[in-house]
């Protein structure tokens, strides 16, 4: 058993869906649970999946979701999908666009005007739109259709994509439905979505809090007050809980030996590695993988 990545580049050279540029994917149509026979896999790519008609369940990073008529679904790069069921068995009209982490590095540059969304992927990857929410994404949808069909391989493809991407994402911020991270204030919402935005990027290589405080340029005692009040959980909640949960991925659907799950991870050594999981999970990888 594998840790299966599929890349964008893999997509972008199979039979469904269509390039646009060496950045970008789209398909459009629909999707049953043989579609996904391929499944637990990561891709390297940011995916979003707008639905327009049926219900699908679908599980990421070992916790279920819905996705409804009228939500928008976006995954976040590297992160586990391990089921995939449409209801009845009938399929669900899609529309999906995936980008590279270049793409989406594009956008860090207005993640402070996306900061709501950020925040709220990572504490659910549905988004519900408001009534007519998704249909209002259909003048994108339809410019990102006809480049895939006249320019799907030309060099500036991807980057005139990418930026009516990046309008999408706006339109999905005006039209999605209040949440809990609707009344967040600015500085609040925008230490939140950085925090967020470098926890998804390096948890593996850095667990201590310090580091994020630092490039957030903020104090770890600072930034750990401002997200329990804006998420419920501190830094350090965050970073473990990232931790454990790829490793409980890893132990789980790999074939990898502990040991290299704990180099994965950037532990030095097996043994502090075990150390650290039992004093989460109360159990040891051993035991958990069993």
């Amino acid at each position: 058993m594998e840790d299966r990545i599929i890349t964008l580049a893999q997509l972008n050279a199979g039979e469904a869906g269509m390039p646009l540029g060496s950045e970008m994917w789209m398909y459009e149509g629909p999707l049953t649970h043989r579609d996904t026979d391929f499944l637990p896999v990561r891709f390297d790519a940011l995916i979003g999946i707008a639905v327009h008609h049926g219900s699908a369940v679908f599980s990421i990073d070992g916790k279920e979701y819905r996705l409804e008529p009228n939500t928008v679904g976006i995954l976040r790069p590297y992160c586990y999908l391990s089921n995939f069921s449409t209801l009845n068995g009938e399929p669900i009209d899609v529309s999906i666009i995936g980008c590279s982490e270049k793409v989406e590095d594009n956008m860090a540059d207005t993640l402070s005007e996306i900061m709501p969304l950020v925040i709220k992927l990572h504490i659910d990857p549905v988004v519900k739109m408001q009534p007519g929410g998704v249909e209002a994404l259909r003048p994108y949808l339809d410019l990102l259709r006809r480049m895939a069909v006249n320019e799907p391989r030309q060099a500036q493809t991807s980057r005139k994509a990418g930026c009516i991407f990046k309008a999408a994402i706006y339109e999905i911020i005006e039209r999605r439905m209040p949440d809990e991270t609707s009344g967040l204030s600015g500085r609040s919402r925008e230490i939140t979505a950085h925090f967020f935005y470098l926890l998804g990027k390096y948890f593996q290589e850095h667990r201590d809090v310090e580091f994020y405080a630092t490039s957030l340029q903020i104090s770890a005692k600072h930034l750990s007050t401002v997200l329990k009040a804006t998420s419920g959980k501190t830094a350090g909640d965050w970073i473990e809980l990232y931790v454990v949960r790829e490793a409980k991925i890893l132990l789980s659907n790999s074939s990898l030996r502990i040991k290299e799950i704990a180099s994965r991870l950037h532990f030095s050594s097996q043994a502090f590695f075990g150390k650290y999981f039992r004093n989460i999970t109360g159990m040891s990888p051993s035991d958990y993988r069993r």
